[in-house]
């Protein structure tokens, strides 16, 4: 099985520099054959069961989750979905079509578009009884971009929590921003343009995976109220926006919520305040980069949303009674010693 550095320089970023004009398919409302690259099967199917709104909190790391069509396994997303198929034959389910496309092709699933939840196989009709794909599928937040890996074989589908990341990098949000303008709002779409600024954006990414700044934390599937109150959700939600300032009052808007009705709601469901919790996601997370990254202490205090060194320095002396830079060398001699 390839691993992302891999997937990255040997399928994503060639595929895009060689030119989009054959592989990139656009999810719209309404499709047309002539709509879709040569050799693309589209087919109409239509969307079974109620669309089912999402209520309460959204899951993380921004209101996402807009409705679900259970019955179908569809679900809309307030968030721009990049299918990549690395092997295989998919039948990927988006809106009321099956889009049936090879390995290397890109699906750009535009916010709003009813798409697959990830709950079923990637296969449809005679496919279901022998196929076999394989998906990256990327999701472009407004401040990181997450990756998942799934394969399907016939019925069966199966996510591979070891491919899966999330990316924090402001630059390849906004240079995927670039792309999608000119993708979708641009009356006569450059396809060298159009690949030019995928491939910047797959190889900022590649940058970062390589540099080992990736956070092995796959987002989850979606969810729905029924199981958001719980402390790991509300641990997850403080996670994805560490690198931020975050306030009482901030977090409130982001759950839709006023500061008075987060507290007690977090007071309830956790027994901890706001500043309890974002204060141990926090030595959570420094903990987890100290010991499992090589990231400078610098980087890591400004990606927990530290103002300077010191400031995060103190921080981690207060609540472990040692200096970032000893506990790192602690860690990596324990790794060592158990080898």
């Amino acid at each position: 099985m390839p691993n992302l550095l891999t997937i990255f320089s040997h399928h994503l970023i060639p595929w895009a520099e060689n030119g989009l004009g054959h592989r990139l398919i656009v999810a719209r409302p309404k499709m047309r054959k002539i709509d879709v690259p040569h050799g693309i099967e589209l087919t109409y199917k239509k969307i079974i069961g109620k669309r089912v709104l999402v209520r309460g909190p959204r899951y993380y790391p921004q209101r996402t989750l807009l409705a679900q069509w259970p019955q179908s396994g569809l679900h809309e997303l307030e968030i721009t979905k990049l299918a990549c198929v690395i092997n295989g034959t998919a039948d990927y389910v988006a809106g009321s079509y099956v889009i049936s496309c090879n390995e290397g092709k890109f699906i750009l699933v535009p916010p709003r578009t009813p798409t697959t939840d990830g709950s079923r196989s990637h296969l449809e009709g005679d496919h279901r009884h022998n196929g076999r794909c394989e998906l990256l599928q990327i999701n472009v937040y407004r401040d990181s971009v997450t990756c998942s890996y799934c394969i399907s074989v016939g019925q069966k589908h199966q996510g591979i929590e070891e491919l899966g990341c999330t990316i924090y990098q402001h630059q390849a949000v906004r240079i995927f921003t670039e792309f999608m303008e000119e993708t979708l709002t641009s009356q006569a779409p450059d396809s060298d343009i159009q690949g030019h600024l995928l491939a910047a954006f797959f190889r900022l990414l590649y940058r970062e995976l390589l540099a080992g700044r990736e956070v092995r934390q796959p987002i989850a599937p979606a969810r729905t109220s029924q199981n958001l109150h719980s402390l790991e959700a509300i641990h997850e939600l403080v996670k994805s926006h560490l690198s931020e300032s975050l306030t009482l009052e901030k977090m409130a808007q982001r759950m839709y919520m006023s500061p008075r009705q987060l507290t007690r709601y977090l007071r309830r469901q956790t027994g901890h305040s706001f500043g309890e919790i974002h204060t141990q996601c926090r030595l959570e997370e420094a903990k987890r980069r100290l010991s499992e990254t090589n990231w400078s202490v610098n980087g890591i205090a400004i990606s927990l949303g530290f103002k300077s060194v010191p400031s995060f320095n103190a921080f981690f002396r207060r609540h472990m009674n040692t200096a970032p830079t000893i506990f790192r060398e602690k860690q990596h001699r324990r790794k060592i010693g158990s080898k």
